[in-house]
């Protein structure tokens, strides 16, 4: 009697042998979302402080500017950046966003932005990138999404406030929130180098955006304490701009818009822990669901699903 011959194992997926890769990608999407999750701090700090929202702007752009600009002379590539077709870039990631956000901390709590810009970025990330881009949006990341949005209804019900100062800032967070997931679908289409994309962005807003301050907005830096503007400079136009630009980047490159939009909804979870201590504001057992699920809709978003593993074709 001859031995039953040893069944088949199936293939591995596709990206079996990209782990080192996606491992990258996991790594630099992290990093991100620590730094953003700062910049909801920092940012409400900067809505707090005598700054206006024009100089914290300014205070963004042109310090990522004066960092930028020696590589991107010595790579001969400063005028590539004022391309027609990166201005949807510019706007939607620069101008508009920068606007919308910094006015929203100034109306509303860091509580509320960690819940509401990064909270729905996920959705239009998700979306955009289904329509605009053709991505696959598997049945695991649609489960996902789910749960952040009872997470995010549980952390809504403790947190967002009807004061018509309040929706105000909220509702600013939620067209930021929009504004983003438009940048994340112009960075995967335009095949862009990280250093061109935000050079773009930095150079492009500024050159729009200085004039308009310096003749007609109104501005608070010159009599601001400068401990507040140096942690502005500091965060905004290094950290936020340009490290964690960098960072954002190349988790998309990597990873995907629909799979790193879903990561950002880990921001909600971070910025409110962390607010809680640093800016006195409450985190109540509502919160503290809301974390959770939002943390478990992320979580799912990013799990193969078991017949993935037997199917070596399917799609991810």
């Amino acid at each position: 009697m001859t031995d039953a011959p040893a069944p088949q194992l199936p293939h591995p997926p596709h990206d079996f042998h990209h782990h080192p890769h996606r491992r990258r990608g996991y790594f630099y999407a992290a990093l991100a979302v620590l730094i953003w999750s700062g910049f909801i701090i920092v940012s409400r700090l900067g809505g707090e402080s005598a700054l206006s929202t024009y100089d914290i702007i300014a205070l963004r752009y042109g310090v990522t500017a004066l960092i930028l600009l020696p590589f991107l002379l010595v790579r001969h590539r400063f005028l590539h950046l004022f391309e027609r077709r990166r201005l949807p870039l510019v706007l939607s990631g620069g101008l508009f966003y920068a606007l919308c956000v910094f006015h929203g901390f100034h109306f509303s709590s860091a509580t509320h932005a960690a819940i509401l810009l990064p909270g729905m970025i996920p959705f239009a990330v998700v979306l955009m990138a289904y329509f605009a881009l053709g991505e696959h949006i598997s049945r695991h990341q649609w489960a996902g999404l789910a749960l952040i949005v009872v997470g995010l209804l549980a952390l809504a019900t403790e947190t967002i406030q009807s004061t018509p100062l309040t929706m105000l800032g909220d509702v600013l967070f939620v067209l930021g929130a929009v504004s983003w997931g438009v940048y994340t679908v112009q960075i995967k289409r335009l095949a862009l180098t990280p250093l061109e994309i935000v050079g773009t962005l930095t150079f492009v807003t500024l050159a729009i955006y200085l004039p308009l301050y310096l003749l007609a907005l109104p501005k608070h830096i010159a009599t601001a304490p400068w401990q507040d503007i140096v942690l502005q400079a500091f965060y905004q136009g290094v950290l936020a701009n340009c490290v964690q630009m960098f960072l954002y980047i190349r988790a998309v490159h990597i990873l995907g818009a629909s799979r790193m939009g879903m990561i950002m909804a880990l921001v909600p979870a971070i910025a409110a822990l962390a607010a809680s201590p640093i800016l006195g504001e409450p985190l109540t057992t509502a919160i503290l669901g809301g974390l959770v699920l939002v943390g478990a809709g992320v979580a799912l978003s990013q799990k193969k699903l078991p017949h993935l593993l037997s199917h070596p074709h399917a799609s991810q």
